[in-house]
C-alpha cells in the first residue's frame, strides 16, 4: 500500500528590491487585492489597487524600497517605503512613507510582517523621518518598532454653499497659528515642481484641481482638490492646502469653494488631523461608517509636526 505523498517542502525567501524595475506590477497588484479584499470596502480595490496605480505611486521622487517574502517562489508577505517630499517647520524634507503593508491570508500568524518590518528598517537607517497610516491588523506591530503615534485623522463634510465660505467663522486658523503663520493642511512640499508633477499630474485617470491665489510670498498660495462621485452625487475632496498667512487662507478657501461651486459640487470633504472644523458648516464623519480609524504614527519627525493631510495618505 503506498503511503501519503510526502509534504511540499516550503521554501522561504526574503528579499530587498530597491528599483522599479525590479518589482512585477502586474503580480504585485493582484496580491495587494486579495490580501485587501473587503465586500463593503471604503474604496473598490478594483479602482485603484491596479498595475497602472502602483507603477506611478512607485515612481515619486528617489527610489523606493520593498521587502518581500516569497515562499516557493509565491510571494506572502511585503512592505514598501516610498520617498516623499515634505514641507516642514519652512524646510523641505525627505521623508518615507510605510505603505501597501500585506500579507496573504493563508500565512498570517507567522510573523513575516515583524520580519519584512525589521528588514525595511535596517535598509532605512535608524534616523530617516518615517510615517503610516496603519490599518489596526499593522498598529502594534509597527508601534513596537520604535514608532509613535502622533496624531488621528478625520473625515469632515459640509454642504458646497458658497456663503459658507463667505462667513468662515473668525476662530478659523488653528490653535497656536497667528496672522503672519504659515497654514498647511497635509506635509507635502507644493511647492517642490517635482513633487507636484507627481502627486497631481502624472496619476493615471485621476484628475486633480487646483486653486491659486497671489501671495505675498514669491510662492503663491494653492489649494489641490478632485472630484469624487457617488451617483448623482459630486463631492469635492480636498487634498492639500498652503497659505501664508490667515487672510490668505480665506480668500483661498472662498476662491476654491466658487470654483466647486461652478463644478456643479453638492459637498466638500476634508482629511485633516483636526478634532474639531476649521469653519463652519463641517460635520465629522463617524469612524464607524468609514470601516476603521486614521491613526498616523512617525519615527524621527521634527518637533511635534502632526499636519498629515488627504494627499500624504495612500489613495485619496
Amino acid at each position: 500500500m503506498m503511503g501519503s505523498p510526502m509534504p511540499r517542502r516550503e521554501l522561504l525567501s526574503l528579499k530587498v528590491l530597491k528599483s522599479v524595475t525590479d518589482v512585477d506590477f502586474n503580480e504585485f497588484s493582484i496580491f495587494q487585492r486579495s490580501a485587501f479584499h473587503k465586500p463593503r470596502a471604503l474604496i473598490d480595490a478594483s479602482r485603484v489597487q491596479t498595475p497602472s496605480y502602483y507603477r506611478w505611486k512607485y515612481s515619486s521622487a528617489g527610489n523606493p524600497i520593498l521587502v518581500q517574502i516569497r515562499i516557493n517562489q509565491e510571494l506572502v508577505a511585503s512592505i514598501s517605503a516610498i520617498p516623499i517630499k515634505f514641507f516642514i517647520s519652512g524646510e523641505a524634507l525627505l521623508v518615507y512613507q510605510l505603505a501597501d503593508i500585506a500579507t496573504a491570508k493563508s500565512y498570517r500568524r507567522r510573523g513575516f510582517f515583524g520580519t519584512c518590518l525589521a528588514a525595511l528598517l535596517e535598509e532605512l537607517g535608524p534616523r530617516t523621518p518615517i510615517y503610516c497610516f496603519p490599518n489596526p491588523n499593522s498598529l502594534e506591530g509597527i508601534l513596537r518598532a520604535g514608532f509613535r503615534q502622533s496624531t488621528e485623522c478625520y473625515f469632515w463634510m459640509r454642504p458646497a454653499w458658497p456663503h459658507l465660505a463667505e462667513r468662515n467663522r473668525v476662530d478659523a486658523v488653528p490653535p497656536k497659528q497667528s496672522q503672519q503663520d504659515l497654514f498647511q493642511l497635509g506635509g507635502l512640499d507644493l511647492s517642490d515642481p517635482e513633487t507636484f508633477e507627481w502627486r497631481f499630474k502624472s496619476r493615471p485617470g485621476v484628475t486633480y484641481s487646483v486653486v491659486h491665489l497671489q501671495s505675498a510670498c514669491t510662492e503663491p498660495a494653492k489649494l489641490v482638490y478632485r472630484i469624487l462621485r457617488f451617483g448623482p452625487i459630486r463631492v469635492a475632496a480636498i487634498l492639500a492646502a498652503r497659505a501664508y498667512n490667515s487672510d490668505e487662507w480665506r480668500g483661498l478657501q472662498t476662491r476654491a469653494v466658487e470654483a466647486m461651486s461652478r463644478e456643479g459640487v453638492h459637498a466638500v470633504l476634508e482629511f485633516c488631523h483636526l478634532r474639531s472644523p476649521l469653519q463652519r458648516g463641517f460635520i465629522r464623519i463617524p469612524t464607524r461608517m468609514l470601516g476603521r480609524p486614521f491613526p498616523v504614527v512617525e519615527r524621527n519627525f521634527p518637533g511635534s509636526f502632526s499636519q498629515f493631510g488627504a494627499a500624504d495618505w495612500d489613495v485619496p
